[in-house]
């Protein structure tokens, strides 16, 4: 008996046939699980970024049509986005900016001026940006938008950010 067992195992030792679907049971699970995890990650980032931009324009669009303040400007976005954002994650700044007449003439790309000039205020005191710039126009309010955003991805984490600038006037 013992000797029919043996040599049952030397025919089965000695037998390939069966040996690379068993090997490639094994590996294809190996193989295919980071694939699959990185192809929910993107999904999941891609998902995000979309969002993002949808609440970014929600927020533009709060400015646009009479908005002026931080916080509800910030409550704005927690709640136009599908997730977990948190205001903290919202950075906003707003400047009162005339163009620079030097900047125009530059043009060699090394040492031209900046377009504008800058003064930095909060958004709920715009009323301040109404100094007469040097072309006798009216200062412009400018809005600078920033949210940052980490996913919570099956693989791994990844952080957006998305930024946004608005001229109110």
């Amino acid at each position: 008996m013992i000797m029919k067992l043996q040599k049952h195992f030397q025919i089965f030792r000695r037998n390939l046939a069966g040996t690379a679907s068993i090997e490639a049971a094994i590996m294809i699970p190996l193989i295919l699980a980071p694939v699959f995890f990185g192809t929910v990650d993107l999904g999941i980032a891609l998902n995000s970024g979309q969002n993002l931009t949808s609440s970014t324009r929600a927020a533009s669009q709060y400015l646009l049509n009479g908005g002026r303040h931080e916080t509800d400007l910030k409550s704005v976005i927690v709640d136009s986005f599908e997730g977990t954002l948190i205001p903290s994650d919202i950075a906003v700044s707003t400047t009162c900016a005339c163009p620079n007449a030097d900047a125009l003439s530059g043009g060699d790309g090394q040492n031209t001026p900046l377009p504008y000039s800058y003064r930095t205020i909060t958004l709920d005191a715009m009323e301040q940006c109404s100094i007469t710039c040097n072309d006798g126009s009216v200062e412009r309010v400018l809005v600078n938008i920033s949210v940052d955003y980490t996913t919570d991805g099956l693989y791994r984490d990844v952080v957006l950010n998305k930024s946004i600038s608005v001229r109110i006037e």
